[in-house]
């Protein structure tokens, strides 16, 4: 039999930080839920967002040294969020009695490969469907009848 010996956790290295009111009183209710330690809630809910942290300490990196490459691929996430927006959106519509399917048949929208036909409004995202600009719930004055 081979029994593997498991890693060893990594060591906790204690430190202090400094929250505001509404932040501790969050993390102490989610240790409370969770029953564990304040401490250890703050740490795991930190090393679960370590890898956006991460990223976005890479991203600052670069815009110091490049700023015209950050902005670009920031401007690149935001399409990618606009394509699964989109798809989303198509799905949501799809769910009225067709089957849903991705957006553009899974491809990449048109604003995400930079056309300039790219839908630019809501409106144009959900095929036409927008609320009226003047609903606000009151009574639309009536016409007045010709006498005569």
């Amino acid at each position: 039999m081979n029994h593997e010996i498991p890693p060893p956790s990594p060591k906790l290295v204690r430190t202090t930080i400094s929250v505001d009111s509404e932040t501790l009183e969050v993390f102490q209710r989610l240790a409370a839920v969770s029953g564990m330690s304040q401490s250890r809630a703050i740490g795991e809910w930190l090393t679960d967002t370590m890898d956006a942290a991460s990223l976005m300490a890479d991203l600052m990196e670069k815009a110091r040294q490049q700023p015209k490459l950050v902005a670009m691929e920031l401007r690149g996430y935001a399409l990618g969020l606009s394509d699964l927006t989109a798809d989303l959106l198509e799905q949501v519509k799809g769910k009225n009695g067709a089957a849903a399917t991705p957006a553009a048949g899974g491809k990449r929208s048109a604003a995400a490969a930079g056309d300039d036909a790219a839908p630019r409004r809501l409106g144009d995202l959900l095929g036409g469907l927008t609320p009226p600009l003047g609903n606000t719930g009151g009574k639309l004055p009536r016409k007045p009848k010709n006498r005569g």
